[in-house]
C-alpha cells in the first residue's frame, strides 16, 4: 500500500491529509518531524505571547511598540505556517505565500523602526549629513571598490527604500503566479515548459532578494555607529536571517527539485516537495533564530534610551514621540484682548511637548 501510495505521489498527486496519515507509518522519520512540529511551534506560540504581554507593558511609545510587535511576529509565523503545511500538505503552497506576506510588512516596519530610533527620517538625514554610504559592501559588491560613494539625502533613502522592499512585493507576486500556473497545469511534470517558468520566476525570487539584502547592508553598514545604544546589529542579522529562510532558501529548493536534484520521495509528490522541504527546514530553523529575536527585541534596554513617566502617543509628524494632550477644563471664554501679553506666551508654553526616546538625545 505504501509502494503504490508513494507512485502516485511522484507521479503528482498531492496527498490530502487523510492518505498521508494512512502511510505515515511507512515513511521513515517524518512521524517524528510531525511530533516535533507539534511539540516546538505550541511553544514558540506561548514565549511570543509572552513577549507581547512584556513590550505592551513596557514600551511606552506607540509606533514603535506596534513596530516591535510585527518583527516578533516572524518566526511563530514561520513555525505556524510550517506545521499547518506540513499536515495539510495540499496547503503548503497557501502557507508558503501566507508567510511571505506577513515577512512583506515585517520588512516594512523594521525600516520604520530604525527611522524612529533616529527620530524620523528629517532627523536621520540630519545626523547622517557628513556620512559617505559606500556600495562597495559583502556578500555581492565587496570587489568592486571603484563605485562611487553617496550621501544620505531623502532621494537616497528612499532608492535605497524601495530597493529593499521590492522584495516584499515581487515574492508574494511571484508565489501567486506559480500557484496559479500551477493549477492550470503549467508547471505540471508532463509540462513542456514548466522547466523554464519555474526556473525563470524562481530566478526572479533570488535577484530581488539579493538586491534587498544589499541594500539592506548598505544601510546599515552607514547606520551602525550612530545606533549603537539599540543593539541594531543583531537586530539586522535577525532580519536578514528571516529574509534568507523565506526567500533564498525556498527559491533554491525550487529550482533543486525542478532539475531532480532532490528526488521524488513519499510523502513529497512533484509539485509540492519543494514546498514540504522549505516548511521542514523553517520548522528547525524558525525557533533557533527566534531565541536571538526574543533577547534583542524583546527588552527595554536597547529600544529606548529614558524611560518616561506615562505612555506616549503617536506623532503626526513621527519625529519623535508627544505625551497625551492635557484634559480639557471648561473656562470662560475671553477674547484676545482680554489677556495680557505675558499670560498669552504662559498659555502657549504650556502647549509645548517633549520627545523622548531618539538618538537626538544622545
Amino acid at each position: 500500500m505504501a509502494d503504490s501510495n508513494t507512485t502516485s505521489f511522484c507521479n503528482g498527486t498531492t496527498p490530502t491529509t487523510k492518505e498521508l496519515f494512512e502511510v505515515i507509518n511507512g515513511i521513515d522519520g517524518f512521524k517524528g518531524v510531525l511530533i516535533y512540529s507539534g511539540i516546538v511551534t505550541p511553544l514558540v506560540l506561548c514565549f511570543f505571547a509572552e513577549a507581547v504581554v512584556y513590550t505592551i507593558k513596557n514600551i511606552p511609545y506607540s509606533d514603535r511598540r506596534y513596530c516591535i510587535l510585527w518583527i516578533l511576529g516572524v518566526y511563530p509565523m514561520f513555525c505556524v505556517t510550517a506545521t499547518v503545511g506540513l499536515f495539510i500538505p495540499r496547503a503548503a503552497g497557501l502557507c508558503t505565500f501566507t508567510a511571505a506576506a506577513y515577512f512583506a510588512v515585517v520588512l516594512f516596519e523594521f525600516l520604520h523602526l530604525i527611522l524612529d530610533y533616529f527620530g524620523g527620517l528629517n532627523a536621520m538625514i540630519q545626523r547622517m549629513r557628513d556620512e559617505r554610504m559606500k556600495i562597495a559592501r559583502p556578500p555581492l559588491l565587496c570587489l568592486f571598490i571603484f563605485l562611487p560613494k553617496f550621501d544620505m539625502t531623502r532621494r537616497n533613502f528612499h532608492i535605497l527604500e524601495v530597493a529593499v522592499l521590492q522584495v516584499a512585493f515581487l515574492r508574494p507576486l511571484t508565489l501567486f503566479i506559480m500557484e496559479l500556473l500551477t493549477i492550470d497545469g503549467r508547471l505540471g511534470p508532463t509540462s513542456e515548459n514548466a522547466l523554464i517558468i519555474g526556473l525563470t520566476l524562481n530566478s526572479i525570487i533570488l535577484g530581488s532578494s539579493a538586491v534587498a539584502i544589499q541594500s539592506l547592508l548598505i544601510f546599515f553598514y552607514s547606520s551602525r555607529l550612530y545606533l549603537k545604544e539599540f543593539y541594531i546589529a543583531p537586530k539586522f542579522i535577525c532580519i536578514q536571517a528571516a529574509l534568507v529562510i523565506s526567500n533564498v532558501q525556498n527559491a533554491l529548493l525550487a529550482i533543486l527539485t525542478r532539475y531532480g536534484v532532490v528526488e521524488c520521495d513519499s510523502p513529497f509528490p512533484f509539485m509540492v516537495r519543494g514546498y514540504q522541504w522549505h516548511l521542514f527546514l523553517s520548522l528547525i530553523e524558525s525557533p533557533l533564530m527566534f531565541i536571538p529575536t526574543l533577547i534583542f527585541f524583546r527588552r527595554v534596554k536597547g529600544n529606548i534610551l529614558e524611560y518616561p513617566h506615562k505612555k506616549l502617543r503617536r506623532s503626526s509628524t513621527f519625529i519623535g514621540l508627544t505625551s497625551p494632550p492635557p484634559r480639557r477644563t471648561r473656562r470662560r471664554s475671553v477674547t484676545i484682548t482680554e489677556v495680557e501679553p505675558d499670560d498669552l506666551a504662559k498659555l502657549r508654553s504650556k502647549n509645548d511637548v517633549r520627545s523622548y526616546g531618539t538618538v537626538m538625545e544622545v
